[in-house]
């Protein structure tokens, strides 16, 4: 599907980030060709918009845009060049069964949210992890192969004035740009997010946070503000990016753990971390989310002896190696202690590029779980 176009149209540039023109690439599906264009006979995105079906088993319904739909004796409505049926929520999405592509399990529709870390002891981390995540075919091109609809976010541990608009310099807020792209400049009106009408492309864009941010991270604050009502409700910054019955996948990068460095003496007072604890992370995430549909992955320093050792900037707790994300670890068993252990997954920062993304790429089998009959 999109993957596919995407690779016939060959690999952007990250430094140009624009989205392609889909006119004569392979397609499976209307949705999968831009506007004013449609999945033709031969699979290959056309110009124009989708004929009326000849036949149907009940009145055809065309909508607002010119598209049209069959409605079956059962209710059941079908787009135009779908093959399977699959019923939708008010908002596009569908959980029930394929309509196109090759959905997982049973959804065709997910959204995931990536929270990167943008301080300054982030600069070894990045050396390694951007040019490594220039490659999301790889890192998250199997999530999003089957899904007919998704919705990709980033957003950092702390406020990036360079990349958010000043109505949404606030944290939690998606990036709309990021340090080598803006690639909806133009189109003010576009949502902070990538989804299928997009080049995938555009993520290594955005994952490109840079660092030297302030460095009090609160990386679980951030996530639960991406997700709560301030960001994520009516007039947010983040309006729509989480669907209600949607798989949500949240996928923190960060080279230290949640916690309150102001205990130390030679650290600035500001410095506390998340508010409350790993267990009021926990129940403060599923009012938001529920647990059945959410799954997790942690990119810190996951074992003591893997990392090189912690040697913070005195009264900073920034410089070299990766801070041992004990707390991060511990709010993670909250998934074990519900019933959903097989929903997250802790992938160690502290090796090569490459393995790193194969890890990271295996967050395909959390959407499989999420998505099981």
């Amino acid at each position: 599907m999109l993957r596919a176009r995407m690779l016939a149209a060959g690999a952007l540039a990250l430094a140009g980030c624009s989205v392609p023109d889909t006119l004569g690439l392979p397609c499976e599906h209307h949705d999968h060709c831009n506007p004013g264009q449609h999945c033709g006979p031969e699979q290959t995105c056309v110009d124009g918009m989708p004929p009326l079906p000849t036949t149907s088993t009940g009145p055809i319904d065309t909508d607002s845009d010119g598209g049209s739909s069959t409605t079956g004796s059962d209710g059941q409505t079908t787009a135009p060049g779908d093959t399977t049926a699959a019923s939708s929520g008010s908002d596009g999405g569908s959980t029930t069964g394929p309509a196109c592509g090759r959905a997982i399990g049973e959804c065709d529709a997910v959204d995931v949210l990536f929270v990167v870390d943008n301080s300054g002891s982030m600069d070894d981390e990045n050396a390694t992890l951007i040019p490594a995540f220039a490659n999301v075919d790889e890192l998250i091109g199997g999530l999003i192969d089957g899904p007919c609809t998704y919705h990709v976010g980033v957003t950092t541990t702390e406020v990036a004035p360079d990349f958010q608009p000043a109505a949404c310099q606030q944290r939690g807020a998606l990036s709309r740009a990021g340090a080598i792209c803006d690639p909806w400049s133009d189109e003010p009106e576009h949502p902070p997010w990538i989804s299928e009408t997009d080049s995938l492309n555009l993520l290594g864009c955005l994952l490109a946070v840079g660092s030297h941010y302030d460095t009090d991270e609160k990386q679980i604050e951030t996530v639960l503000e991406a997700l709560g009502p301030t960001q994520q409700g009516a007039g947010g910054c983040n309006e729509g990016f989480m669907r209600e019955g949607v798989p949500l996948i949240v996928v923190l990068i960060t080279d230290e753990d949640d916690d309150d460095d102001s205990a130390d003496p030679l650290e600035s007072p500001e410095r506390v971390g998340s508010a409350g604890d790993p267990e009021d992370w926990w129940e403060a995430l599923i009012a938001l989310k529920d647990p059945a549909e959410l799954g997790m992955v942690v990119l810190a320093s996951v074992d003591p002896g893997s990392c090189d050792p912690w040697s913070p900037a005195p009264g900073l707790s920034d410089g070299d190696g990766a801070e041992y994300g004990e707390r991060l670890l511990t709010f993670l068993q909250f998934f074990t202690g519900a019933g959903f252990g097989d929903h997250y997954r802790a992938v160690d920062i502290c090796q090569p590029g490459a393995d790193i993304v194969d890890e990271v790429a295996q967050v395909e089998s959390l959407l499989g779980i999420l998505c099981a009959p």
